[in-house]
């Protein structure tokens, strides 16, 4: 059996890896998927002085991307990652057939954790309808004290972190904000991807008081016509208990034809 070297990398030196990943993904994969992927150890897999595989591990010790090139024995060098990292799971999406298949041959449970949505181009999009006297434009760096304090409210999330990641997207014109009488009621994103070109991902936030009013699925459907303006194909996800959210996504357009798969080996 050929014995491989397995050794911590850089993300950046698999670039090349990382595209052939891509292209052999048969949907495109959530952004917010993805940032969970930057932010795990990566694995080069090399033999004879050539990169041949890697993998992506979290550091709840679960696999979140495993990629080997054509002709390798990918069964083999799968075995000797788990060996290698001590990754006792995986959490995976079903559009990456080759990967899943070889974490289901170690499967002893397998679990839904959330939905990926997807739009075709030729589907018939809703004209949103906003409530009265608001108006969804997108946010200026002014507004970023204003657009952190709403989200950390309505989610609970992070300052510290949602003024960087706020603060980037607003840099990119990448944040919108629905609002009556100067208040925060909702926000958009709508995010172009730099790997997936030419899908974007999308999303939404809604405060309590707009709930149930069908805000989250005009929100959804004005972020679609821009992407659509843009020549994007937008892409979104939601965890598999969030239903209120599932049905203003399903509502607005989008199909759900892929799951994340949590994979206990």
């Amino acid at each position: 059996m050929t014995k491989y070297e397995i050794a911590k990398v850089e993300a950046g030196s698999l670039s090349d890896l990382k595209a052939n990943y891509i292209r052999s993904l048969s949907s495109a994969l959530d952004g917010m998927w993805q940032a969970f992927v930057s932010f795990s150890d990566h694995y080069a897999v090399t033999v004879e002085t050539k990169t041949v595989a890697y993998c992506a591990v979290n550091e709840e010790e679960k696999i979140l991307q495993f990629h080997a090139e054509r002709g390798q024995d990918a069964e083999a060098i799968f075995a000797q990652v788990l060996e290698a990292t001590g990754a006792d799971g995986a959490c995976l999406s079903t559009g990456e057939a080759h990967a899943l298949a070889l974490c289901m041959d170690k499967q002893t449970t397998v679990k839904v954790g959330a939905l990926l949505y997807r739009l075709d181009e030729g589907d018939a999009i809703e004209a949103p309808a906003f409530p009265v006297n608001t108006s969804f434009n997108v946010v200026t760096k002014e507004e970023l004290p204003e657009l952190v304090d709403f989200a950390h409210s309505t989610l609970g999330a992070d300052r510290e972190w949602l003024n960087g990641y706020y603060g980037c997207m607003i840099s990119r014109g990448e944040l919108l904000a629905l609002r009556r009488d100067g208040g925060v009621l909702a926000t958009g994103e709508l995010r172009p991807s730099v790997s997936q070109v030419p899908f974007a991902d999308v999303g939404m936030v809604v405060g309590q008081s707009m709930r149930g009013q069908g805000t989250a699925t005009a929100v959804l459907r004005t972020l679609i016509l821009m992407c659509r303006d843009k020549g994007l194909s937008p892409v979104c996800s939601t965890e598999c208990d969030n239903v209120a959210a599932q049905k203003a996504i399903t509502r607005a357009g989008f199909m759900s034809g892929n799951r994340m798969l949590e994979i206990t080996f």
